[in-house]
């Protein structure tokens, strides 16, 4: 299995947060969100690598309104959003860009749960969508 780079570590860590083995009780399904800085990123995961600018990604157009059921389209291919998880951060995670502080939200959303990475899905080819300022309809 190949290791994964660093900024991929950080951003699996930040969406394990969000997949149906380990919710917390600081990880919540919505229906809806906002990014509040108004950037939403999408990712692409294969067989441990996870890339934003290849891949599916290359030729990513965000959905009108972050909101289930809602649709995007990755690399040609139109998606609908079937889940939504936000997260409060329990602890300051810091560095790549990713700076998030204890306490602020952010939120993933997917096809599916199990589009969104966890230690269970490591090697499959997955897509999901990232806001790293997020505002939920909690």
């Amino acid at each position: 299995m190949k290791r994964l780079p660093p900024i991929a570590r950080i951003l699996l860590a930040i969406a394990a947060l969000t997949s149906s083995t380990s919710l917390s009780a600081n990880d919540v399904q919505v229906k809806s969100a906002a990014a509040l800085d108004g950037k939403v990123k999408c990712f692409a995961h294969t067989s441990g690598w996870t890339a934003n600018s290849t891949g599916p990604c290359h030729t990513f157009t965000p959905p009108a309104k972050l909101a289930v059921g809602e649709r995007f389209v990755a690399d040609g291919n139109e998606r609908q959003i079937g889940v939504i998880v936000a997260s409060q951060a329990e602890q300051d995670m810091l560095g790549y860009g990713m700076d998030i502080l204890k306490g602020e939200w952010t939120c993933v959303a997917a096809e599916t749960l199990e589009d969104i990475p966890s230690d269970a899905n490591q090697d499959e080819n997955l897509t999901w969508l990232f806001i790293r300022k997020c505002q939920s309809d909690l």
